[in-house]
């Protein structure tokens, strides 16, 4: 659509409902610039755009830079703890415009800047700012956020201010905490809107309600809103002396049911008009010569392009930087000839045909895990990094696609909060032990209200807590790293306070243990507060400990004779004894997956105990689990345990055939084994020269060119090859 320079057309826009999607081609990045920011709607725009760059290249930066060579504004924001540092550009784009460019010093002091304010069509109506959501239980009886909690949770540059407001919806159960992002001179108040349901002292394992709304004093534009099957918001006028008397309504869900710990999260922007009888003017922001002029037409410009999408921007050199394996996942082999741009305008052309489809506020998210995390297989979510169409491609379109699937997070049953609505700490619950992030009624002084036994179900969405043997936050980590959102920061507050209460001196199956280490890796580097990171710190190394004493091939380890030192034994259902029984295995691919966990714990804490048992289990891997046939390297999926007096030793060399009776080949190299040779090259130089051999012979044997898909790509993105 074109721009319009009157009020009228958009208010027109904001209640006809219609929308049309025109997606932007990607041009292919310079490669010899930093950042890339886009205009993702077909409406010119001056506005501010977020994107975060390594801590390692912000530290090189000054507090105020220029954004070359348009010449833009651009000041250094807040941390995301110890991984990434935002910056927020006051950029000038045209209608799906794409830039790229770098970020340049100036010689300016922040005691010169110009400071934060909000602007006037915004600052006329503070109160309106503040979204009131309102529940309607099953007896028609309303529970309104009667006493919102404000706070201010950022204040690191002049270019943005963020408010927390929190508390909980009258008597019910359902606690709420929204973000409102206040940029200096904008009309558009970004907003993150999350809503849990949990109180200690609820009388049953879940809630029901008939309706819930959120009221603001300015137009609420929810990001997906036609997938998540929501309408447009009305101004209600039909109930005068209501306290939502002419404000804006928007109808989040009619009836429900929410389980214990069970939530739902929204985002969008409120799109502030000038009020009644206020002037209507052009503005500025204007600091050292840097800056921006806003005439009336421009202002409307910005509230029409934010209606259909936002602006979004991705540093490109995240080289040896992304998350807890640094790594970025490698091009595939198909689509390095163009930098993967046609791969990339291809998903986005998928996703914004999704996004025409409604679906509901709790269906299944493309990027996510399964609604049942627990659910046997592959899921898209694992792997060893995600993020690749932002960090490996260069586009940022997928910070937009990628906030769809993430709000998954908030739907999981780990949101717990006490009476007053504050999230629950486990310095205030020192008796709490959870497995599978719920309260173990087996060992757990405390339930946080929980009935133990814990039935085997009762009423939720569907969205089931993440177990630990599917564990997988990828997805989650990646848009954190890259936005800063400060929702998805308080979803890991909360995963680390329940990760904080496992049930301690237990070891998990080695897929659990590898899959909650790549968690605690990655969580360790984005947690804000030292802290938190110390205290998740303390938990990595209990969970060292416990593995260190009871991992099967712990007696083993002074030992040549028995080299077979697997974390534990499991089976396979296609892996049988002659009698039918499940033959006692090595379970490959799983311990491939606890390699990976105790590299990135290594990688982030330093800890030698890490780096000990990446090495005994990649070795067990590359020499006991892998073998040559018929000129080709041949991974098994799973290797018998030889128990009793011959535990710990190894089998035959003739033992090592496709179709034996001790070593089951299903799907030779399977992708989740392949990280455990890199990883297995990398730390055995210098040490074993015969086993670095064996691992680039089985390199150059079966990924000469690198990987041929962004699966095998985004589990591969442990090491270069």
């Amino acid at each position: 659509m074109t721009s319009r320079s009157s009020y009228a057309h958009l208010l027109a826009i904001v209640t006809s409902g219609g929308l049309s999607f025109s997606p932007a081609l990607l041009a292919p990045a310079l490669p010899a610039q930093d950042i890339v920011l886009q205009n993702l709607a077909n409406t010119p725009r001056k506005q501010w755009v977020d994107v975060t760059l390594p801590a390692v290249d912000a530290a090189l930066l000054p507090a105020q830079c220029r954004f070359a060579p348009a010449g833009w504004l651009a000041y250094k924001g807040s941390a995301i703890g110890e991984h990434s540092v935002l910056f927020h550009i006051l950029a000038d784009f045209a209608p799906l415009q794409q830039v790229t460019g770098s970020l340049q010093p100036t010689a300016n002091a922040p005691a010169t800047f110009q400071p934060w304010s909000m602007s006037d069509w915004v600052g006329d109506n503070t109160a309106g700012l503040v979204p009131i959501p309102t529940l309607i239980d099953n007896a028609g009886v309303e529970h309104r956020l009667t006493n919102p909690q404000l706070e201010l949770v950022e204040d690191a540059s002049p270019a943005r201010r963020v408010f927390h407001v929190w508390g909980r919806l009258g008597t019910s159960p359902i606690t709420y905490d929204a973000y409102a992002y206040l940029y200096v001179g904008q009309d558009v108040v970004q907003l993150e809107a999350s809503f849990a349901c949990s109180d200690p002292t609820m009388s049953g394992m879940s809630y029901s309600f008939a309706g819930l709304w959120i009221e603001t004093g300015e137009y609420l534009q929810l990001d997906y809103r036609n997938r998540l099957g929501l309408p447009q918001p009305f101004v209600q006028t039909q109930a005068p002396g209501h306290p939502s008397q002419g404000k804006w309504i928007q109808t989040v869900t009619g009836p429900r049911t929410l389980g214990r710990g069970e939530g739902l999260h929204l985002q969008g922007s409120m799109l502030c008009l000038a009020e009644p009888g206020n002037a209507i003017v052009p503005t500025s922001y204007v600091t050292n010569g840097l800056g921006q002029q806003w005439s009336v037409q421009d202002r409307v410009d910005e509230l029409v392009a934010e209606f259909f999408f936002p602006c979004v921007g991705v540093w490109r050199h995240w080289e040896d930087k992304w998350l807890a394996f640094g790594m970025v996942p490698e091009l595939p082999i198909p689509f390095r000839a163009d930098n993967g741009v046609q791969n990339s305008n291809s998903s986005w052309g998928s996703f914004l045909s999704m996004l025409t489809q409604p679906a509901d506020l709790f269906s299944q998210r493309p990027r996510g895990l399964f609604k049942n995390a627990a659910s046997t297989g592959a899921q898209e979510d694992f792997g060893a990094a995600k993020g690749s169409q932002a960090v490996t491609i260069g586009d940022p379109r997928w910070i937009y696609d990628a906030g769809y699937s993430v709000a998954e997070t908030m739907m999981r049953g780990f949101h717990y909060r006490e009476s007053d609505g504050r999230p629950m700490r486990k310095a205030n619950h020192p008796g709490l032990q959870c497995f599978n992030q719920l309260p173990n009624c087996r060992t757990t002084l405390d339930t946080l209200g929980f009935f133990c036994p814990l039935p085997y179900q009762w009423p939720t969405t569907g969205w089931t807590v993440w177990d630990d043997q599917h564990r997988s936050q990828n997805n989650f980590n990646a848009l954190l790293a890259l936005t800063g959102s400060w929702a998805l920061r308080h979803q890991l507050r909360d995963l680390a306070e329940v990760d904080k209460s496992l049930v301690p001196n237990w070891m998990d199956t080695p897929r659990a243990e590898g899959r909650l280490l790549m968690a605690w890796s990655n969580m360790y580097l984005l947690l804000d507060a030292p802290a938190e990171r110390a205290a998740l710190r303390a938990t990595m190394m209990q969970r060292l400990a416990t593995i260190q004493t009871r991992w099967r091939g712990a007696r083993f380890v002074n030992d040549p004779t028995k080299p077979i030192r697997a974390l534990d034994i499991g089976s396979d259902g296609t892996f049988l004894e002659q009698s039918g029984e499940r033959v006692p295995a090595i379970i490959v691919w799983e311990h491939s997956i606890a390699v990976m966990g105790f590299f990135a714990a290594w990688r982030v804490t330093g800890e030698q105990g890490f780096l000990d048992m990446a090495r005994e289990i990649s070795r067990l891997i590359v020499n006991y689990c892998i073998f040559f046939e018929n000129n080709r390297w041949v991974a098994a999926t799973a290797v018998r345990y030889q128990e009793r007096f011959r535990e710990g030793e190894a089998l035959p060399a003739s033992a090592y055939y496709t179709g034996s009776p001790d070593v089951h080949v299903g799907i030779s190299f399977w992708v989740w084994i392949m990280p455990s040779v890199l990883i297995g090259r990398e730390i055995w130089t210098g040490i074993d020269p015969q086993l670095v051999a064996r691992c680039n012979a089985i390199l150059n044997d079966q990924i000469p060119n690198g990987p041929s898909n962004w699966l095998d790509s985004e589990w591969w993105a442990v090491l270069p090859r």
